[in-house]
């Protein structure tokens, strides 16, 4: 939760102010809680309770670093990266293509 309140600081500083060093802070706190979330979701010892929070979480951080992603690219004048299109698997599942 600190990786997350710390982001979410950075996110409302930077919509305030335009500085890059406030933008690199601000998604470093943002992956660094996604990455904490992931450890204990992949966790086998972990209690199903903790689960639930840290599933909660990375929802709650992944929508607000992409907003801050969204954010910095309107700024900046960034394009949005292209979608890559999806591979269609064939029925042995792209085993040779």
């Amino acid at each position: 939760k600190l990786f997350a309140l710390i982001g979410e600081l950075y996110f409302r500083a930077y919509k305030i102010d335009n500085e890059d060093p406030i933008f690199e802070l601000g998604k470093y706190y943002f992956n660094a809680g996604m990455k904490r979330a992931m450890q204990v979701l992949n966790d086998k010892e972990m209690d199903p309770a903790n689960k639930n929070r840290a599933r909660v979480m990375l929802d709650r951080i992944g929508t607000r670093g992409g907003q801050l992603m969204q954010l910095h690219r309107s700024r900046t004048g960034e394009p949005e990266p292209a979608a890559q299109p999806k591979k269609k698997k064939g029925i042995l599942g792209g085993l040779f293509s």
